[in-house]
């Protein structure tokens, strides 16, 4: 008995960190996005500025 609880409380702990990883991985995609945007929006204002098209 107390050797299937160990393995069901091991499957929840990997399952739990699987669950965790592609979350963290989730938020970074999201942080790179939102980073690649602020330097384009940057980029763009810097080009109109130089130009004098704003």
């Amino acid at each position: 008995m107390s050797f299937l609880f160990f393995v069901k409380k091991a499957v929840k702990a990997s399952v739990k960190e699987l669950k965790d990883q592609n979350k963290n991985k989730n938020i970074l995609t999201m942080k790179e996005k939102l980073c690649y945007n602020n330097r384009r929006y940057f980029l763009l204002l810097v080009s109109q500025k130089c130009t004098g098209t704003c």
